[in-house]
């Protein structure tokens, strides 16, 4: 009865208007503003859940130069809260100002830089699924980098299907088999439109690389 509160179709629906929207064309309308100084040191790690994500996570919080942030929906909420005062209409974030970029930047920074000490760190923002938002990321923080985290499609599909995650639009994907491949194929074909349109620096890190070859992925790693 829970689960009927949500719908698989509302994260899919999401995915292909953004394949559509998230094109060359587009993104020339946009004014992307290249010379933020503070996202320079901004990293949002992606990829499907159970792609390795939470070992990466353990590996890099261990570097006294890098802060991961907690789990949390920081830039997703402040994302919700600009659409929801645009009617939830993709096409207003071609007319975005520089005042609501900079009212998104600054409300998110608030709430990720604590202190003094935060402000020297290279900050990891850890949220699997933002893979999705690659996009709007790039608008408002265009200085900023990508880790990608990537599994064996067959091993993150089986773990997402019997996984038991909390259910939200996303997650009711994975109580099917057939949902959970089509949610995987869904978001890394929107994933390959991203890499083609928008010039983003990023990394592909791959969790069996971490897992036979250590030191030298993680130091690549290091190094972007």
């Amino acid at each position: 009865r829970e689960n009927k509160k949500y719908n698989k179709r509302n994260v899919l629906d999401t995915i292909e208007k953004y394949k559509n929207f998230f094109i060359k064309k587009n993104l020339n309308n946009i004014i992307i503003n290249n010379n933020y100084s503070n996202d320079k040191n901004l990293i949002f790690l992606v990829g499907f859940p159970r792609s390795g994500t939470t070992l990466l996570d353990t590996i890099l919080r261990s570097h006294s130069k890098i802060k991961v942030l907690e789990e949390k929906p920081i830039l997703l909420n402040l994302r919700h809260e600009f659409f929801k005062s645009k009617n939830n209409n993709l096409t207003n974030l071609l007319k975005i100002t520089e005042s609501e970029k900079n009212y998104i930047r600054e409300n998110y920074l608030k709430k990720i830089i604590l202190n003094k000490q935060d402000e020297k760190k290279i900050i990891i923002d850890k949220l699997p699924l933002s893979i999705i938002e690659l996009g709007f990321i790039k608008i408002i923080f265009p200085n900023s980098k990508i880790i990608l985290a990537m599994r064996h499609p067959c091993d993150v599909i089986t773990s997402c299907f019997f996984t038991s995650f909390k259910i939200n639009d996303s997650m009711i994907n994975f109580l099917k088999i057939e949902d959970t491949i089509e949610f995987y194929n869904s978001v890394f074909s929107l994933f390959e439109i991203y890499e083609k349109e928008l010039n983003f620096q990023y990394i592909i890190t791959k969790y069996e690389n971490i897992v036979n070859n250590f030191k030298y992925e993680i130091t690549s790693l290091l190094k972007f």
